[in-house]
Formats: C-alpha cells, structure tokens, sequence
C-alpha cells in the first residue's frame, strides 16, 4: 500500500492547526477560568481565615472586657460593701452617742428633779419645823418669859454705845419719824412698870423726853422692838426663827 505523503502531510498539518486552534480558544480559556477560579477560591478562603482570625480577635476581646467587666463589677461591690459597712457602723456609733445623750439627759433630769423635789421637801419640812416652834413658843409664852425677853431688851439699848448714838440721831432727825413718834411694839401686853422702864432707858438713850406709843404685835412671838426716825431695834424669837430659817434655805 502506497502511503500518500501530501495526505499524510495535510492532516499533520491540520492537527497541528486544531492543536494551536484549541489551545488558542479552547484549552487556554479553560485554564484561564481555572485560574481565576483557583484564585477566587483563594481569595474566599483568604477571607474567610481573616474573617475567622478576626472572629477570634473580636471573641478574645469581648471576652478580655467581659472578664474586665466581672473584675471592675466584684470591685465596685466591693466597695458598696465596705460603703455600706462603714455607714453601718457609722449610724451605730451615732446611734450609741444619741442614745447615751438621751441617757445622760434623761439622768441629768432625774437627778435634777430629785434634787428638786428634796430641795421642796426639806423647804416644806423646814417650814413645818419652825411653823411648829413658833406655835410652841407662842404657846410656852408667859409673865416671866415675857420679862425676861424685856430684860434682855433693855441689855441692848444699855449694850453698846453705837446704839445709842444712832437712836440719839434717828430721835434728832427732821424726818417724819421724829422722836414724837417713837414706837414700842411688842408680842404681849406691857404693864406700867415695865412702859416706865422703858421710857426712862429710851430717855437716856436719846437724851430727852419723848412720848412713847406702845402698841401689841402678836407676830413679834415674844419679842419686843423700838423704831424711831426710821431705826429699828428689837429682839424676838419671830427675826430669830426667821433668821435661822434663812441661814438654812
């Protein structure tokens, strides 16, 4: 068999065109696509391992506050806590401190008003002792008590001479008391002899004749007492209870 090398030529020739025709519009196409393919993949899993290194930083972040977030929340109540704790015992201390005041005041006012009232019992007892003595000396009172206490009267106009020279002033003074108007007033009745008495001492004290009055004062309580020219001079158990009742006010 002949072999016809024009043919064999011609379809050499044509492969090689069919070759170059699909490389050229076929095959070269085809890789392009599978490259573009290939690096879109890429490109896509590139993404995605950012996306997914980012998912990681954003889990490790949140994380990272909310930890930061736990510890700053424990802290903060802490502090509530201590807060709450220290105003506690804060409003317990003054709590104990008003408590104690109201104590110290409540003690204060008790102590006070015990005192009070002892202070009002013993004025009411001291009262009632010499209401009482006086009731008795007005009681015990009698002619020779009576003497006595003009005896011991009389010793006083004679006792001491500043007290005569003051009556002998107040007798001299221009005042309304004047010795005119000398005046004996006693807790008894004066007889004449014991009036007589006392006119001659009142006339050697100042010096002249005067004009007694005499007169009867039940609230002397055995007792006798001069004035004149706004002098006073006297003696009873009435100004010496009352004295003695103030000296133990």
């Amino acid at each position: 068999m002949l072999i016809d090398w024009f043919t064999v030529g011609a379809q050499v020739l044509n492969f090689l065109v069919l070759v170059w025709l699909l490389k050229r519009f076929l095959y070269q196409p085809v890789l392009d696509a599978i490259d573009a393919r290939e690096k879109k993949i890429a490109d896509e899993l590139a993404r995605a391992a950012n996306s997914e290194k980012q998912a990681e930083q954003d889990r490790q972040l949140f994380a990272q506050k909310n930890q930061q977030f736990d510890t700053e929340r424990e802290q903060h109540m802490q502090q509530v806590r201590d807060q709450a704790r220290a105003e506690g015992a804060q409003l317990l201390a003054q709590a104990r401190e008003a408590a104690e005041a109201l104590k110290t005041r409540q003690l204060a006012a008790l102590d006070a008003e015990q005192s009070a009232l002892a202070n009002e019992l013993a004025r009411r007892t001291r009262a009632e002792v010499f209401a009482l003595t006086r009731q008795a000396f007005a009681a015990m009172a009698d002619s020779e008590l009576e003497a006595q206490l003009l005896k011991v009267f009389i010793q006083r106009l004679q006792s001491a001479d500043h007290v005569q020279e003051m009556l002998a002033q107040s007798g001299q003074s221009d005042s309304k008391d004047s010795p005119d108007s000398v005046l004996i007033a006693s807790a008894f009745a004066l007889s004449a002899a014991q009036q007589d008495m006392l006119r001659a001492e009142v006339k050697a004290c100042l010096k002249q004749d005067v004009a007694l009055q005499f007169e009867v004062d039940p609230a002397l309580l055995a007792g006798i007492e001069l004035t004149v020219g706004g002098y006073r001079l006297g003696w009873s158990l009435n100004s010496y209870l009352s004295g003695l009742q103030e000296s133990t006010a």
